[in-house]
C-alpha cells in the first residue's frame, strides 16, 4: 500500500479561493477536490505523494492565515 498524505480544511464560501491559493503555493498545483457542503461552507484539499505530514505542517505553521488545515496521513 502506498502512502498518501492529504490536507484538507473547511471554509466559508467567501474564502475558498484562498483555500486553493494556499493549497496550490504548497504542492504546485491546484487542489484535488473542492466539495460544496451547504450553502454557507465548501470543503477543499488534496493529497500528496508519500509521509509528508511533518513537512506539510511545518510549512503551514509559516503561513500567515486563520484558515486552519488537517493534515493526515492515509494509506
Amino acid at each position: 500500500m502506498s502512502q498518501r498524505t492529504h490536507i484538507k480544511t473547511t471554509v466559508p464560501n467567501g474564502r475558498v479561493e484562498d483555500a486553493r491559493a494556499i493549497l496550490h503555493s504548497l504542492t504546485g498545483r491546484e487542489p484535488g477536490w473542492t466539495h460544496r457542503i451547504d450553502a454557507q461552507t465548501t470543503s477543499v484539499g488534496t493529497e500528496v505523494p508519500g509521509d509528508q505530514a511533518a513537512d506539510v505542517e511545518e510549512i503551514l505553521a509559516g503561513i500567515d492565515t486563520d484558515i486552519e488545515f488537517v493534515v493526515q496521513l492515509t494509506q
